[in-house]
């Protein structure tokens, strides 16, 4: 497969283009040749000088092979193609390369988060030929292209096409950044100490069926310091006050922040804790550091035991402790 194969996919949205800029002499030389009225300009955008393209495709795969310089060729074609206009990026597929034996090529996310980081609004992922390669069957082209956008396809195949419009205002080209970025869930717990008895206040969940740290996940418009503290008051029916940031965890599967901040009861009722969410939990206790660590789960407990011998620091994710 190469270029060439893939411009079907591309033609019908190229048919008003009135300037085109192709990175592949031979794909250039056929849109040339099928779109007559067209001025085709087959180059690098850095070398272009003139009026704004209607569609910049970078289709001889260096995107991918200009490594961490790959950014820097989109951003070029971003500036020499007009708002609303066509960017087009064709890359070896990292995974189908290295299944071959060989070195390079991109992963379609990758290439997806390079495109939409600069603001790009990226309409279309496919695979070209990824349906005919797991089918054992010729590539149909035009024909294919329902299979090959098949998310779970998209490095299934020799390439990776992906296809956007430019911003046509700066609120567009912000609201496509932000959309690209990763999204992790933000949850917050609080470590709070009795003030006499010195016991921690621990929560039975009912869905994770065991002991835990009063928290949850920090609602929208809310500070993980106010998410511990609405949390705390709602699963363990304690008003706290916070002390001090204890700790931050990083987890993965899924992408989250756990923030933990130290606490100290306040106004009444916290003697005898009982929550305000029975529907989540089903009992509320303080516990020595020694009753907590045998009840709390182990990871949970791995973050109170972290946060007391070097409080305020950031932890990665470690597996061994989810």
């Amino acid at each position: 497969m190469t270029p060439v194969d893939t411009l079907p996919l591309l033609l019908p949205h190229l048919s008003t283009a009135t300037r085109i800029i192709c990175m592949d002499e031979a794909a250039a030389t056929v849109l040339d040749e099928r779109l007559p009225q067209t001025e085709v300009f087959s180059m690098d955008p850095a070398r272009y000088n003139g009026a704004p393209v209607d569609a910049c495709l970078l289709l001889d795969g260096d995107v991918a092979a200009r490594g961490v310089q790959g950014p820097v060729l989109i951003a070029k074609a971003i500036d020499t193609t007009r708002p609303g206009g066509l960017i087009a990026a064709l890359v070896p597929s990292q995974r189908f390369t290295q299944a071959s034996g060989k070195a390079g090529g991109m992963l379609a996310e990758t290439l997806h988060h390079a495109m939409a980081e600069r603001g790009l609004d990226v309409f279309t992922m496919l695979a070209p030929g990824a349906g005919a390669n797991l089918g054992g069957r010729p590539y149909a082209g035009y024909d294919d292209i329902t299979i090959d956008r098949t998310p779970g396809l998209l490095d299934a195949g020799p390439f990776i096409l992906a296809l956007a419009h430019t911003w046509k205002g700066s609120d567009e080209r912000s609201a496509n950044f932000f959309a690209s970025l990763p999204m992790r869930v933000a949850a917050a717990s609080a470590i709070c100490f009795h003030p006499v008895t010195g016991e921690l206040l621990c929560v039975y969940d009912n869905f994770k069926q065991g002991w835990t740290l009063p928290g949850g996940v920090v609602d929208k418009h809310e500070s993980p310091e106010e998410g511990a503290i609405r949390e705390c008051f709602e699963e363990a029916g304690v008003a706290v006050e916070v002390t001090a940031f204890a700790g931050l965890f990083t987890h993965s599967n899924p992408e989250r922040l756990h923030f933990l901040y130290f606490a100290s009861p306040v106004g009444q009722h916290w003697e005898h804790p009982q929550t305000a969410h029975p529907h989540e939990i089903d009992d509320v206790a303080w516990f020595s550091l020694d009753e907590a660590n045998k009840k709390l789960n182990a990871y949970m407990w791995h973050k109170v035991a972290t946060c007391l011998d070097v409080p305020g620091k950031t932890w990665p994710f470690d597996p061994n402790q989810q």
